[in-house]
């Protein structure tokens, strides 16, 4: 009788008396036979991993986001999430880059556009992920992974939402650019958890 099947196992009160009798087996059957529902692709939500109640265990969220030149309005503005993903009270603690293509622009002067990234301030030149810098001025937006404002070890450089938030890259063309940016590739990871 060494089969799986056929053991069994005594759940025992306090006082050492049986409590149950159930054949391991079938404990393990009725385990593998509980359904579960799978969340589909791009479906999860922040109410679908909501924390029950105000205190407990909090699940951090991290979002992805990716940008192509070619998703660039000529000059102005592009949000990078299907929608405001990012909730109410939401603490931003920490933010990066993923560069896997260099950025390029067709300015009279090459590579002075600017580019900056923003979820609570997204006006141009006052982004609050990285503010507006030019392509030539710094390594930002050469290929390498870059630290973004805020840092998990900087608590005031944290950032709070007022309100649900999208991530907005900010393209701003210098004189003479007639097709902005023409090369260039990031994937943004930002970090945050939800307070009130």
């Amino acid at each position: 009788m060494t089969a799986l099947a056929t053991r069994t196992k005594l759940l025992l009160n306090k006082a050492g008396g049986v409590l149950a009798k159930y054949k391991l087996g079938d404990l393990i059957e009725d385990a593998l036979a509980t359904e579960t529902t799978d969340i589909a692709d791009e479906a999860v939500t922040e109410a679908k991993i909501e924390a029950e109640g105000s205190n407990g265990l909090v699940v951090p969220r991290r979002v992805r986001a990716e940008f192509d030149y070619t998703d660039q309005p000529l000059d102005g503005a592009a949000t990078l999430l299907p929608s405001a993903l990012i909730p109410d009270n939401a603490i931003i603690v920490n933010a990066f880059l993923d560069v896997t293509e260099t950025f390029t622009s067709d300015d009279t002067t090459p590579d002075t556009t600017t580019i900056g990234i923003g979820v609570e301030t997204v006006t141009a030149d006052s982004e609050d992920l990285i503010n507006a810098i030019s392509i030539a001025d710094a390594t930002d937006w050469d290929a390498g992974i870059k630290q973004l404002t805020p840092t998990v070890a900087t608590v005031s450089e944290y950032i709070k939402t007022t309100a649900a938030r999208n991530i907005t890259v900010n393209v701003v063309n210098a004189a003479g650019a007639t097709e902005g940016l023409t090369e260039g590739y990031f994937v943004l990871f930002l970090d945050y958890v939800v307070s009130e």
